[in-house]
């Protein structure tokens, strides 16, 4: 049976939580988990529901101010002092997964060496949420999704709701870069994997169902004023500028970290 230690980490939001551990190992019967979750300082009851779980999970505790990438930053060091030899999945507490999915995705890395496997997730209507993704072209920094498919296309970067990676590419990649709080974390740990020579492609089915994050009351909200809009983007879950220019300078160039940190402020002054 294929060993596989799922990483996430968690914040009041217990029945998600559940539905994505539940899902998880209920569906994927042949896969041996092993959890590692930071819990952030939940105060809805989320620590002890998992653990009543029976399932092979250790649960650390955040200092509260942890966010996305901290909490997972926490995890990954504690996958490498373990050091079990275990593949590491890393994934969103938020992942309704479907029947077999992460098994199938074991399949498909088995057949392949120095692969990453993606999982690709969808909304309730069956559309693209989160997987993985390239650039729409070679001038600018959009980049567009890959869809589930059979034709091993390959992407340059990903989102982590369900991503896995061999143990040996782990151990290489290293940790998520310490420079993020909350979000980017995990698009540049993919820029990382493929400046490295591994090849990033997408599971062959969608893995789960994953709503879209909402731009209602974020930085990209319009019905916001201005001020309210400046502050949600400087604020951790936002886009502050430090993180967002660090981002572009790691994994473009100049012209375009000047460029793309700016756009954000014009958007928000047109109020577009």
């Amino acid at each position: 049976m294929k060993s596989i230690t799922v990483i996430l980490t968690c914040f009041n939001r217990k029945e998600k939580t559940m539905q994505a551990l539940r899902s998880l190992v209920e569906e994927n019967k042949e896969i041996d988990f092993n959890f590692i979750v930071l819990d952030d300082k939940s105060s809805d009851g989320t620590v002890e529901a998992i653990k009543d779980l029976g399932y092979c999970v250790e649960v650390i505790e955040g200092t509260g101010d942890l966010f996305w990438c901290g909490g997972m930053r926490v995890g990954i060091e504690r996958y490498f002092e373990k050091n079990d030899g275990s593949d590491c999945m890393l994934v969103n507490d938020d992942v309704e997964f479907y029947h077999g999915a992460v098994e199938k995705m074991v399949l498909l890395l088995a057949e392949r060496e120095n692969y990453v496997i993606v999982g690709a997730t969808c909304d309730k209507e069956g559309k693209f949420t989160y997987g993985l993704r390239k650039h729409r072209d070679k001038r600018g920094i959009y980049l567009s999704y890959i869809e589930p498919n059979e034709d091993e296309i390959f992407g340059e970067t990903m989102n982590a709701n369900c991503v896995l990676i061999p143990n040996a590419i782990m151990k290489t990649i290293g940790n998520m870069d310490s420079h993020y709080q909350h979000s980017l974390g995990d698009l540049d740990l993919g820029f990382e994997i493929h400046r490295r020579g591994y090849k990033l492609i997408s599971s062959t089915e969608y893995v789960g169902c994953c709503e879209h994050n909402s731009f209602e009351n974020t930085w990209r909200d319009t019905k916001l004023n201005r001020m309210q809009r400046l502050k949600k983007k400087e604020s951790p879950k936002g886009s502050p500028f430090k993180e967002w220019w660090y981002f572009l300078r790691k994994n473009y160039n100049l012209s375009i970290a000047v460029k793309y940190s700016l756009i954000p402020y014009v958007r928000i002054l047109l109020s577009k």
